[in-house]
């Protein structure tokens, strides 16, 4: 697992390109590793935590960095619980 998640910086993009560099990126990366996604509105942070969620991937956390929302994703092997939530407090 790297020491550093990978980061790529989506702001300025519109739809559905910051899903589509997420997507990119998640596919390259091993078992285990953190992507970090730089979203300069709400509508794409959202979009990415749709996608990701619904692919299998675990998003981590959501927060503010630098005038952006910052949304940290896990790349997660097969066997691990897909629904988490960073969102809500209950297992589904």
């Amino acid at each position: 697992m790297p020491s550093e998640p990978l980061s790529i910086d989506t702001r300025g993009l519109l739809c559905p390109l910051p899903v589509i560099q997420s997507r990119r990126a998640l596919e390259g990366m091993p078992t285990g590793a953190i992507l970090e996604v730089l979203c300069g509105d709400a509508i794409s942070a959202c979009d990415v935590e749709v996608w990701a969620t619904h692919h299998g991937y675990r998003v981590m956390t959501w927060d503010t960095q630098d005038a952006a929302l910052r949304l940290t994703i896990g790349r997660q092997s097969i066997t691990q619980d897909f629904n988490h939530s960073p969102r809500t407090t209950e297992r589904r």
